[in-house]
Order: structure tokens, then sequence, then C-alpha cells
């Protein structure tokens, strides 16, 4: 007891010492059991269920305004997976009264039904604000009951997406109601936002048979960077019309012309007064009004930096603001509007800045004043002297400096008798920057109000495209503020103003220049002057841009397909859907990809060589310590990815100059493409610093020697003696070693000398290895982790003497018949002697063997005198003969030289042309089993690297090429259709897609088929529609037909065709500084008469990445277009009788399009065979230089020659990239 009564006591003193924690939770225990019991209670019967009613069930609002908010279900912490989903068919819908509403009561029970919810209460408030709260766990058991079914993985995503966006979109859970009228509905049923949120547009509650559209739509001109030439401002100007503007917003800032005492405020690439004249008249026959713009307060860096103007400064080292307390601030911004309205007779607003005015009560003589006050005060003064000078005269300011001042204080200096605001916002959510808060105290002060979005300039001041995805919700959110707020001013909104600024600050770089933002202003000028954007905007959308020429294909869809207007998910920037178009600026928009495409490019390979690798780190740079061979390989990327950028360098040049001044352009190339050019410039230095280095004997001089003599010892010389290397004294010295010196005794490990033969092969500077000596290098037996250099050497260099040591001479090719073939061509040579070498390596060639002979011998005035030429012939083993059909093939080559390109050659020199197509090789001899041409290589012709594939660069250039060769058949054809019919189509054949040759390469394309499907099915994963359309288009039983069908030539269009147009038959000459010089074209062995779209297709679907099709062509089309219609026009000036489709370029470029559409699935046929050749390692490929066969050939019913077969992960993504793009395309 006495241990109880202890326990009690102490109990009890707790329970008085927590008394008030105590009592806290007893009240809080009877508040909950009221509110459950009176939850209980109230919750009504419904008489009808929710599965009963109706669709399109409406609540009426007794006249009220329109629902602003959908209905937020959301409970803190809920898993995302246990959604509950209202159909959009059930949004809430409010009817005018007018039209017959019903009572309060009868508008809540529809309500409720219409949401489909038991627990929904009313509670009228004193504002007239309708809450509704729902219960989530209700929702969620309804929806549990109703059966459900497994979605599409399709409908999953959308679904997905459908919450976030709701769950983004609605921030309350109640329903302002506001003046009464009448208002528009919800128009969007389920399937529109689908399709919205497929194609990346933000879902806005705007109705589009009552939209809001703002009475103007300015476009703001930031001049203050950037400045369009007048030319160009005369083209935009009707276009911005066309898409809906009412009018520009011109920020002048120092491009204007002043004069007297502000002379000096007009940069040295201004406007003149009569360029100004020349602006303003455009833009009134165009039936744009135009508002300028002056700055009188805040952003003054362009007339505060001049020395003249430093004492108006606020704060002397900042010339961001002026000094608001001193008269001769006042008298400088009288000046500016002054010389600005005398050349903008006429305009009835102007806009006087004043926005972010940073700088404010900081002199000494504004210390004394509140900072509202000084604001205010300046701005009413400059305002009251607009209008007291100009009448009629409006002054607009940026209403940023004005949200946070009080009503009263606006009121005290009547600065809603004086200005109008424009309210800007270029966020997402615009509620959040400006509440309903700050639109009613501006309600309460100014009549009209404005607006401004943007469509450029506001997401990133280094920006160079901008997202459309971002700036296209800005836009339609303000559409449904402005729907929203508009009621509550006396006047309503003015307008919109779409700002596309083009720098931060006067100090700023260059951000997004216009060029490049015309398709985000043309979506956005659509969206605003409509009142909303969908897929019904399509056709003024591509039409206003140039995307299609009517009553071509492209239209009305894209490759016979229907498409979304814009797919903003996948391409915010437009880049894929825009750069087929023809808008002003179009070619700087283009280069815009290519500018991506090159700094992620070049900031790889920087990371590559300084960060992912051990060699050229910036340790490796401080200490001037590395491996020259390592950074020889590290290094060997450079020069192209150094030419992309230089190349771009020039392309911007070339494409902003119908746009912009020298100034400009220097400006952006310096700001946008010089650092990365400076970067691979310091990163060659770096490397030249690094190789040049010597090595002081030590400790790792002497570890490259154990590395060196380790290796050597596994060497067995011709006298069967171990090669035996000395090393140096175990005491450092100091003397130092090259690298290359270290490597010297490699030259020397072949004893006896060898002797002089006709093949040979270049190796660590002029030593040559001759063919007939004898050097027999063994394995290493052992590789550590300093072996790795010198066994990769090794190996190169071992199969490099291995392939010079094997070459065998032709039987045909002997010193007279040398001398023979260069008798005609070089009567005064004596040939002396001549050497064979391989003239391609694994993988480069298929079909026929190629060798480099260089020739030796002496002129008539004892002159050395040399050439190198290429011989051709068919392989030495008959199977590889066979199974290509090499004999076919190599006569069709014969009959390209000796017949066809005579024939077109000479038709060429009849005629006065700019550019003649001079892109093959010089031909020697051509026979039926070889072919002597000359060696392009000895010209500086070099072929690219056919893993890597072709840059834009290089396909620009031969497709020049393919448009000179295919205009040089059209031309023929119209002028002399008998001869050309005769002499040129009629030499070449059909090599290899003929219904005759089916059953010989069935089992090859069986098997290329079905490595290429195997590989796409692994890439998307089998069952896609990508897949099913691949596999449907490769079908065995159908594929070699189809292939047979696309190649046939359709009329007139058809020409002579290079037939393989493939990475190692197009070679390229180049500059010192790396720019293409000269194309020439090779092998025609598959040269046929057909299509023009059957090389471009083979070129770009076979030798590019998706990158850079997506980026560059459209752009490569249209300069094919351009270069074959211009070398048609000059090819036919003389016959002014002729009649043909042809010679229309529209009608030339109706049909490029089409027969790249109906010939893009022969691309594709091309690829299954050509992607796997192209990216294979050369042991993978056949090795035509193999001894012949000793047995006679013997004729074969079928071929049992596979395809090349990789599975690399290159190999792969290129194929189902290609398929994907096709069948987005509309091709399969």
């Amino acid at each position: 007891m006495g241990l109880a009564a202890s326990y009690a006591g102490r109990l009890g003193l707790t329970a008085w010492r927590r008394k008030s924690t105590l009592l806290g939770m007893a009240a809080g225990l009877v508040l909950l059991v009221l509110c459950l019991q009176y939850s209980t209670t109230s919750r009504p019967d419904s008489a009808v269920k929710p599965e009963d009613s109706p669709q399109g069930t409406t609540a009426v609002n007794g006249g009220k305004s329109p629902l602003q908010r959908t209905l937020r279900n959301h409970q803190e912490g809920r898993n995302s997976d246990t959604v509950a989903k209202v159909s959009s068919d059930q949004l809430l819908r409010v009817h005018d009264p007018e039209q017959g509403g019903n009572r309060i009561e009868d508008d809540r029970d529809g309500l409720k039904r219409s949401i489909g919810v038991e627990n929904v209460k009313f509670v009228q408030t004193d504002d007239k604000h309708a809450i509704v709260t729902a219960s989530y766990e209700t929702v969620v058991e309804k929806h549990r009951r109703l059966p459900m079914e497994q979605p599409a993985r399709e409908e999953v995503a959308v679904r997905k997406a459908t919450v976030e966006q709701l769950d983004g979109e609605v921030q309350r859970a109640a329903v302002e109601v506001s003046t009464p009228g009448p208002q528009p509905l919800l128009q969007y049923n389920s399937y529109d936002q689908q399709g919205l949120y497929q194609m990346g547009i933000p879902y806005v509650s705007l109705d589009q048979r009552k939209p809001y559209v703002p009475e103007q739509r300015l476009v703001h001109f930031d001049l203050k960077g950037a400045p369009p030439k007048v030319s160009y401002l005369k083209r935009l100007f009707p276009l911005i019309r066309q898409l809906g503007a009412t009018g520009i917003l011109l920020e002048w800032e120092d491009m204007f012309p002043f004069s007297g005492p502000l002379s000096s405020l007009a940069a040295g690439n201004s406007y003149s007064r009569r360029e100004v004249e020349d602006i303003l008249t455009a833009a009134r026959g165009s039936e744009l009004e135009v508002i300028p713009l002056v700055q009188t307060f805040g952003h003054v860096e362009f007339a505060l930096k001049h020395s003249e103007f430093a004492e108006l400064r606020e704060v002397p080292e900042s010339p961001q603001a002026l000094c608001p307390s001193l008269n001769a601030s006042m008298d400088f911004v009288e000046k500016l509007i002054e010389q600005v309205m005398e050349l903008h007779q006429g305009a009835r607003f102007l806009h006087i800045g004043c926005d972010e005015v940073f700088q404010m009560g900081e002199c000494r003589r504004c210390r004394s004043q509140m900072r509202e006050t000084l604001f205010l005060s300046h701005v009413a003064r400059v305002a009251s002297f607009v209008r007291n000078r100009y009448g009629v005269v409006t002054p607009i300011i940026w209403d940023d400096m004005l949200r946070h001042l009080s009503p009263q204080s606006l009121d005290e200096f009547r600065i809603g008798e004086l200005v109008e605001p424009m309210v800007w916002v270029y966020a997402e959510d615009v509620y959040r920057f400006v509440p309903s808060m700050v639109w009613d105290k501006l309600a309460a002060v100014f009549p009209y109000v404005w607006s401004a979005s943007a469509f450029k300039g506001a997401f990133g001041e280094t920006l160079y495209i901008p997202n459309v995805k971002r700036h296209l919700e800005n836009n339609l959110r303000w559409l449904e503020v402005m729907s929203a707020e508009s009621p509550k001013f006396k006047g309503g909104f003015r307008g919109i103003a779409l700002t596309g600024w083009q720098r931060y600050d006067h100090f700023a770089v260059l951000c997004e220049l216009l060029p490049a933002a015309v398709p985000s202003l043309a979506v956005n000028l659509l969206a605003t002057s409509h009142g909303y954007f969908n897929q019904s905007l399509k056709g003024k959308l591509q039409s206003s841009l140039g995307c299609s020429r009517p009553g071509s294909p492209a239209s009305s869809s894209t490759y016979g397909r229907s498409e979304a207007i814009v797919n903003l998910n996948s391409d915010p920037y437009l880049w894929d859907k825009f750069s087929r178009c023809f808008f002003p600026g179009a070619p700087f928009f283009k280069l815009t990809y290519r500018l991506h495409a090159a700094e992620m490019e070049v900031k790889e390979f920087v990371e590559s060589v300084m960060k992912s690798k051990g060699w050229m780190t910036d340790y490796n740079i401080r200490r001037k310590f590395s491996s020259p061979l390592r950074v020889d390989e590290l290094m060997g990327e450079h020069p192209r990815v150094y030419h992309t950028l230089t190349a771009l360098a020039r392309s911007a040049r070339d494409t902003l100059d119908d746009v912009f001044d020298s100034f400009t352009i220097a400006e952006w190339v310096e700001q946008r493409i010089y650092p990365d050019i400076q970067t691979l410039e310091q990163l060659q230095r770096d490397s030249l610093t690094l190789k040049s280095v010597r090595t002081s004997v030590g400790y790792s001089w002497i570890i490259v020697v154990r590395v060196l003599s380790h290796f050597l010892s596994s060497v067995v010389l011709s006298n069967n003696q171990p090669f035996k290397f000395c090393p140096p004294p175990p005491k450092p010295q100091t003397v130092e070693y090259s690298w290359r010196s270290l490597l010297a005794p490699l030259r020397f490990m072949c004893n006896p000398p060898l002797p002089k033969s006709r093949s040979s092969i270049q190796l660590f500077g002029p030593t040559k290895f001759r063919s007939s000596g004898e050097c027999n290098v063994g394995p290493v037996s052992r590789q550590g982790p300093l072996d790795t250099t010198i066994v990769k050497l090794t190996s190169s260099w071992e199969r490099r003497v291995h392939a010079a040591m094997s070459t065998q001479t032709p039987a045909k090719l002997t010193l007279q018949f040398v001398r023979g073939l260069l008798a005609e061509t070089d009567p005064d040579v004596c040939v002396s002697s001549f050497e064979v070498a391989t003239g391609s390596g694994r993988g480069d060639n298929y079909t026929a063997m190629l060798y480099r002979v260089r020739v030796q011998g002496m002129t008539r005035n004892n002159e050395p005198w040399n050439r190198s030429l290429i011989y051709k012939c068919l392989p030495d083993n008959p199977a590889q003969r066979q199974a290509f059909k090499s004999d076919v093939l190599f006569r069709n080559e014969v009959a390209f030289y000796t017949q066809a390109l005579p024939v077109l050659l000479q038709f060429q020199s009849t005629c006065v042309i700019s550019s003649p197509f001079q892109a093959t090789p010089r031909c020697y001899l051509a026979c039926e089993t070889e072919l002597v041409l000359e060696d392009l290589c000895a010209r500086g012709f070099v072929m690219v690297d056919r893993k890597a594939g072709l840059d834009a660069a290089h396909c620009h250039a031969a497709m020049r090429e393919l448009a000179l060769l295919h205009a040089l058949s059209l031309a023929m054809k119209l002028r002399r259709p008998q001869e050309f019919a005769t002499g040129v189509a009629a030499c070449v054949q059909e090599a290899v897609f003929v219904p005759e040759n089916e059953d010989w390469y069935r089992g090859y394309y069986r098997a290329a088929t079905r490595n290429a499907l195997t590989m796409v099915q692994e890439a998307l994963g089998d069952g896609t529609r990508y897949v099913d359309k691949f596999r449907e288009f490769v079908d065995n039983s159908k594929f070699f037909g189809r292939m047979v069908s696309l190649v046939e030539p359709q009329e007139p269009l058809a020409v002579l065709c290079h037939g393989d147009c493939w990475t190692n038959n197009i070679l390229f000459r180049y500059s010192e500084e790396g720019d293409i010089l000269e194309v020439c074209l090779v092998d025609f062995q598959l040269a046929r008469y057909g299509s023009p779209a059957l090389d471009i297709v083979n070129l770009l679907y076979c030798c590019t990445s998706r990158e850079m099709r997506l980026g560059h062509m459209a752009g490569l089309l249209c300069n094919y277009h351009a270069t074959l219609y211009m070398a048609l026009k000059q090819l036919t000036q003389d016959a002014t009788d002729l009649q043909s489709d042809i010679l229309d370029p529209d009608r030339l470029w109706e049909m490029i399009q089409g027969e790249m559409h109906r010939c893009g699935r022969y691309g594709l046929g091309l690829a299954l065979d050509m992607i796997p050749i192209s990216v294979c390692d050369s042991a993978q490929a056949p090795d035509l230089y193999v001894g012949s066969d000793s047995t006679k050939s013997q004729e074969v019913s079928t071929n049992n020659t596979l395809p090349v077969s990789t599975s690399s992960e290159l190999c792969q993504r290129k194929m189902a990239e290609l398929v994907q793009e096709l069948v987005d395309n509309g091709v399969l």
C-alpha cells in the first residue's frame, strides 16, 4: 500500500505539472468527436447515384463567373500510383443565367453529380466565394468499385502526364465567383487534352468558341543588341502581321540616331534617320502600330556609361539608374523623348520604361526621401511632360516597381491618371509573381492595363535558341489570367506585348538572335491572336513559315501522313519541325542546331582528353609529363572537331549576312564559337608542348627501356638469334633522349639489310620495309601495365608490315605494260621502274582489288619524274568474284568510263556553265577485266573515316557534285534525247536489283534482313510499331521485289546515278585551314539510270547520323535543289523552246520531295546491308588480297556468301534510329 501510494502521489504530481498539456489533449479530443458527429448527421442522401448521372451534367452558378480552378484532390503524402482520375468530360461547366439557370441548390446538386462524389459541402461566405471540399477516400473507393481494364503502355503515359499537369495547375480547392454575365465554357474533352499533352502543349482552360483575344498584340524589338538590317525588318513585318500582330514596340536605345548634345549616345552602327523612317514606313505599310520605348529611369546604361553624362548617375560607380533629384536628369530625359518623338509623329503611346530601378535613394541628395516617393515623383514628372507636350500620347511604364506600393501612394501622385502599367511576367506561373491581390490593387488605381509575355530572351542570358514550350505556356497562361482579371478594370486590358529581349542589359552578351526565334514568335503570336493553340492552327502556321508549297505533298502532311502541329516534348526548340521551312532567317535557325551539335562534340572531346583519359590532364600539362604516343592518340579527333568549328564560323557569317551588319556577326561569332576554338587551340598547344618535352635519363627512362627490352626479347631475327638490347648504365646521366629515339631500334630489327623491292610501306620516317626481306616477329609473351603502348604499336606495325610484304604484283602489271600505258599521255618520259602496294584495306572495298602503282622515270631533260596510279582488277578469289557477280559490276564501270561519261562531258563542253561537273578521276585504261585510274591521293584527296560517317559540311560538298552530275543528265536528255538514250542511259545497267537476281541473292539478303531485324528488336523492343513496320518491310518473300521496283526509273526525273554513294566512294581534298576544296566520286560499278533520290538516300541514310539528318537534311535538300536548278538553267539557256516541268523550280522541288518519299524505303533497304559494312572492324570484312584459288571457277546456282554481321552498339543504334525516323516520317 505504501508503494502504491508513493506511485499515486508521483503520478498526481506529474499530472499537475503537465496540466496544460492534458487539458489541450482533452479539448482536441472533444473537438474531434464533435466534427465526426457533425459530418455524419449533415451528409445528405443522394437521390441519384453517381453512376446513373448523365454525362456532361453542368453546374449553374446563378450568373456568377466561370469556375477558375479545377477541383484538386490531393492528400499529403499519398501514393502517386493511387490517384483518382476524373475524365475531362466531367469538368465543370458554367452556363449563362440568361440561357436558363436553376437555383443555387440545384446547381450544387448538379455540381456534386458531375464530380461524382457524395461528401461535398458548400459554405457561403460574405465575399460570395463558393468553397468546394471533397473527400479523397470516397473518390478512391468509388473508382475501386468500377471494373478496370489493364491500360496500354501509351495510355499509362498519357494518364500520368495528365495527372501531373492537373496537379501543377490546380492551386486551390476553392472556386472563385466574380461578376455576373455570359462566360466561356471549358471546351476541351479528354481526347483533346491527351493530344495536347502528347504534343507538349500546356492545357489551359480556354474556350475555342469564345476565346479571349487581346485587342492589341505587340511584338517587342529590342535594338540594344543585334539590330536587324532594314531589309530584314521589311520582310519580317508582313509575316508578323499575317500571324496576328497589331503593332510593334521599338526599344531603340543606342541604335537611334541621336543628334546635338545627345549625339554621343548613338552607337557606331546605329540606324540613320533615313533608315528609321524606312522602318516606320514599312511598319505602317503592314498596318502595324508603332510604340517607341525610351528608358527614362533605370537601364540607362547606354547613356550613363559616357563620361559627359556620368554626373547623372545615382551611384557614381554604376551607370544603371539616373538620380531623380537632379534637375539635369529631367532635362536629359526630356531631350531623349523629344528626339525620339520627332520621328514618331502620330504615335498614340510612348513607353517610358522605369523598370528594375535597383539603385535608388543612395546618393546624398536622395537619402532624405523615401524610395517610393523618389520613384513616384520622377514617374509623375516624366509622364506629365509627355502628356503636356504631346497631348494624346499616353505613357506606359513597366509595373514591377509598382507591385509593392500602396494604393494610397499611387493616388497621392495621381499615377493612375498619368500612365498605364504594363505587367510583365515571363515565367509559366503568372499568379506566382503577380497574385490576385496585386491585380485588385492595380484595378483600384488604373482604368487600363497591359500585359507582357516573351517569345525569346527570358530564360537565360547566354541562350541562342528559345525554348518554345516554356514560352508558349507563358503566353497561354497570360491569356487565362487576362480573361479572369480583365473585368476588374474599368477599361480592361489594352493588349499584350510579346517581348523579345536581345540582351539582359546594355553590358550583357547577346542572347537568342531574332532569326533563331522566328518559329517561337510565330507559335506564340498565333496563340495570342486566336486565344488558343492546337491542331486547328497547323495550316496557318506552316503556310506562314513557308513549310509547304501549295499543291505539294507536304502541304497537308509529311510524307503522306497527318502530323502534329508541333511536338514540344521531343522538339522544344522546333529544330526538327521548321528546319525544312523558308521563313526570314531560316538558314540561321538551322545553323543553331549545328552549333548545338558542335558544342556537344567539343565538350565531349575536351572531357575525354582532359578528364576521362590520363595523359593530358591538368597535372600532365602543368608538370609537362606525358607519353607523346598517347598524346597523339588522344588528339586524333582534334583536326576534325576543329574543322567543324571553323566551318561553322564561316557558315554563320554567310547565314547572318542578310540579317545583321558585320559588327553583330563578329560579336556573335566571338561569343558563341570563338571560345570553343580557343579551347581547341590551347589543347593543341598543350599537346605540342607535351610531345616536345624530352625525358632526361633517370627512373622514367629506365622504365621505358625495360619495356622495350621486354618486348624486343621476344623477337627472333632472320639469323635465329634473339635481338639483344644493351641497357644504358644504371647510373642516371644528364643526357636527354627523345621518345622517337627510344623507338629507333625497331627500325633495324631486320638483319641482314633488306634488298630493294617494288612494294614498300612508310614507317617511322623515311625508312621503308621491302617486301622481299624477311622479318619474323614473334608474339609478346607477357603484357604488364606498362607494356600497353608498345604492344599496341607492335600490333599495328606488324599488320602493316605483313600487308606490304604479302602484296603480290598482278601478272599483267609489268614494266612493258606500264610503259605502254603512259606512252600516249606522257610521251616525253622514260619509265625506269615502279613499285606496287595495296590500294585499299579490308572493309574498304568488296567487289574489286585495288593496287597503288608508283612509277619512276626520267624526262628527256634528265629530270626525275614520278606518277602514282590506281590499278583495279577483279578479285583473284573465284568464290568472291562470283558471290557479288563482280564480272557484271566491272563491265558496268568500264561502260561508264568508256561510253557514258565521255558523252556527257562532250555535251557539257558545248555549254556555258559556271560550275561544270569534274568530280571523276582521270581514266588511263578501261577494259573488261582491268581499270587504270589516276591516284587521287597523290593530289591530296583523302577518304573520311567510314565509321564516323559524314558531317553536314561533307554532305553539302558531296551532294553538290551529285547535283551537277544529275543536272548534266537532265539537260542532255532535254536537249539531245536520242543521243542520251543510246549513249548514256542504255550503256549502264542495273547490276543487282533485277528480277533474275532474286534467287541468287536470296540467302544473302535473308541473312542481312535477319541481322537488321534482330538489332532493331533489341534496341526498340519487340511489339512496338517501329519493329512491326520494319518486320513487314524486310519480309524475305517481298523484300527483293520491293527493291527491284524502287530502282526502276521514273520520268521525267530519271538520271545517270552514281549508284554506290557511300563513304569510301567519296574523296575530299582540303585546304591548309581544313576547308573542303574539292570532291571526287569513284567506283561507278553500280551506276544506273534511275531516280536521283536513289543517290541521295544512299548517302544520307547509310553514311550519316540521325543528329546530322535532323539538323541538316532540309538544308541539304534545299541546296541540292538550288544547285540542280541553277546548273539546269545554265545547261539549257541556249534552248529557249524547251518545255518541261523540271525547268520550273517549284515543280522541280515538288518532284524531288516526292522522289525522296518514294525512295526512302530503298535507302533503308541499302542501310540494313551498308551500316554493318560501314561500322565493322577491318578484321570482320572479307580479305580480297588472299591468294587466288588454284581451281577454276565453276558455275553454281546459289550464292552462299553472307553479309557482314556486327552486333556493335554503334551499328544497332544507327539501324534503330533510322527505322524510327522513317516510321515517324511516314516512309514505312
